[in-house]
């Protein structure tokens, strides 16, 4: 004689976000990750301009795939997708960080200085580290002791001679990607 007994077992539910922290260029892109679960879900997508959802008509059910556009912006900027577990409302939150758009900016771009020298002011606008390389050796950069970020002081020697002369002074970024 024999007897079949059945036995069931309720399952562990998951929902599991294959990256949870994105960070983007600030150059337009897309961006992907997938959602392994066992039980239903929504999505609750971030209500900004620059991050839209690119619906696929793949067999891509449990991958999202976001378009986004450059960041035109000296600032980064984050959205937040939620991913929710409509059985029991717990949510994974995916973060997506775009870089800024890197820049030095130089207020004014040429100076005229007399012949006796004098000293110039030029206001730097940057969200990144740089260097200072100045091309004649008659320009010279004041070093201050005061905490500055925004301007920086140079020396015009006087001009000997009776002929025009040019110097460039050239802002450039640590990594030498950028300059101005």
């Amino acid at each position: 004689l024999s007897q079949t007994v059945k036995v069931y077992q309720a399952q562990k539910d998951a929902l599991i976000i294959s990256k949870k922290d994105i960070v983007v260029s600030d150059e337009s892109g897309t961006v992907s990750f997938e959602i392994q679960t066992n039980v239903e879900f929504k999505v609750s997508e971030p209500n900004v301009s620059w991050l839209r959802a690119v619906h696929t008509r793949g067999l891509t059910t449990h991958t999202l795939h976001y378009e986004y556009e450059e960041n035109t912006s000296y600032d980064s900027r984050e959205a937040q997708i939620v991913v929710t577990n409509t059985k029991n409302n717990k949510s994974e939150v995916i973060t997506i960080t775009q870089a800024q758009k890197d820049a030095i900016v130089v207020a004014k771009d040429s100076y005229t200085v007399d012949s006796d020298g004098a000293q110039i002011q030029i206001e730097v606008g940057h969200n990144v580290d740089f260097d200072v390389e100045i091309t004649a050796d008659w320009i010279t950069r004041e070093q201050t002791r005061a905490f500055t970020t925004e301007t920086l002081v140079f020396n015009i020697a006087k001009n000997p001679t009776n002929d025009n002369r040019e110097g460039t002074i050239i802002f450039k970024s640590k990594d030498g990607r950028l300059s101005q």
